[in-house]
């Protein structure tokens, strides 16, 4: 469903979508705005979102965490507001979290290495200035 002209808020019944085994989810690069529904957290078999380059605005949810199998998750290029919680990296599969250009503050990623192993964050200056410098990178990952 990415770069498909999508626009509005991604409908919070979204974790209705569990049952079908959903493993990879890519709303990029559409116009989807508002809040990112916390009921995407219920999607427990997830392993890829990407959520980049729309124009989402709010926190970002605690309950992206209960994705259990989370690898891959793209938020970058919104407006998303305060601290990367850090329910979101207790995924033991997390590898990539990418954050950049976005509205974030700095918060306790990086005080947190068994949640967000160093290099799986990726973050611009804003976010990763300073003291998330060491576990922050600037470059994408290739897998």
């Amino acid at each position: 469903l990415s770069s498909n002209q999508l626009s509005g808020e991604i409908p919070s019944e979204i974790g209705q979508l569990d049952g079908l085994g959903l493993v990879l989810l890519d709303l990029s690069a559409n116009q989807l705005s508002g809040p990112i529904p916390s009921q995407l957290g219920q999607l427990s078999r997830l392993r890829f979102l990407d959520l980049s380059s729309n124009q989402l605005s709010g926190p970002i949810p605690s309950q992206l965490g209960q994705s259990g199998f989370l690898e891959v998750l793209d938020l970058s290029r919104n407006d998303l507001t305060g601290v990367v919680p850090s329910e979101v990296g207790q995924s033991g599969f997390l590898e990539l979290l990418q954050v950049e250009r976005n509205l974030l503050t700095g918060g306790n990623v990086c005080s947190e290495p068994d949640r967000f192993p160093p290099r799986t964050v990726i973050g611009d200056s804003s976010y990763c200035g300073g003291p998330f410098n060491s576990c922050c990178s600037y470059a994408y990952r290739v897998f």
